[in-house]
């Protein structure tokens, strides 16, 4: 019988399928205040994994905070943590941990969680997440860097073709509203539709499948192109391939 899981509830909005494909890291920068994560996941066969990292030569504290899609504080269980909305601790130097989720069948919680430290940006933080334990499945995962919370004006590239699909999240981690306006944009850069301008309330976030969003982006490749007119946003996308397997869409940032 053919299992079907709805990721990540309206984030990703297709069912898994058939085995993973290899998911090999960008480079990335992870420190210096890239604290915003902006997915977090567990139940319904999905874990997250926070890794932290200290990064500076002395030993440095850090406090994870975790909060729902309304921006209201929310508890997350971790394995060998207990159930909170804050966890902290210590990290060596150079040393680090990894915060996991408990995954398993049960109902599925999201949201998103911020990373601090007395230091500001001397523990970078970046998060695993994926399917796990379903039966007569191989476990899926992508991996997300860690966020300023601040991104400029950025273009996600999109796949709705045949068998494809991609979802988008927008996260506004800042403490005021922060508005942006959304465009459709095909191979060659034309505007497919009216941008749709988009409000976020403080901590909120939303996510969707653009095809489901934007019926003009159903069954083409193309770009959504976010400008950020006045604030705080952080962004991540997943792409699916026909198989089942997925993996992170990094938004291009414009500046």
């Amino acid at each position: 019988m053919r299992n079907e899981v709805t990721l990540l509830l309206s984030l990703f909005l297709v069912p898994i399928c058939g085995t993973c494909d290899d998911q090999k890291p960008r480079s990335i920068s992870a420190g210096y205040g890239y604290g915003t994560l902006p997915q977090i996941a567990d139940g319904q066969y999905w874990k997250t994994s926070i890794i932290l990292a200290n990064l500076d030569s002395t030993t440095s504290s850090w406090k994870v905070e975790f909060f729902g899609d309304n921006g209201n504080p929310k508890e997350f269980t971790l394995a060998g943590r207990g159930r909170a909305t804050v966890f902290s601790g210590t990290l060596t130097k150079y040393g680090s941990a990894t915060l996991e989720t408990l995954g398993g069948p049960g109902e599925l919680n999201q949201g998103w969680a911020r990373v601090s430290s007395p230091n500001y940006g001397d523990v970078g933080a970046m998060v695993i997440f994926g399917t796990s334990g379903i039966p007569g499945r191989a476990d899926l995962e992508a991996s997300v860097p860690g966020g300023r919370g601040d991104d400029n004006d950025s273009m996600i590239p999109f796949d709705n073709t045949i068998g494809f699909a991609t979802s988008v999240a927008l996260l506004n981690s800042a403490s005021y509203d922060t508005v942006v306006d959304a465009y459709v944009l095909d191979e060659q850069g034309l505007a497919l539709a009216v941008p749709e301008r988009i409000t976020l309330k403080p901590g909120t976030k939303i996510a969707f499948a653009t095809a489901d969003r934007w019926a003009v982006s159903k069954n083409i490749r193309g770009s959504i192109f976010i400008d950020n007119l006045n604030g705080n946003i952080s962004s991540l996308a997943l792409r699916f391939n026909p198989s089942g397997a997925f993996t992170t869409v990094f938004p291009m940032s414009l500046y």
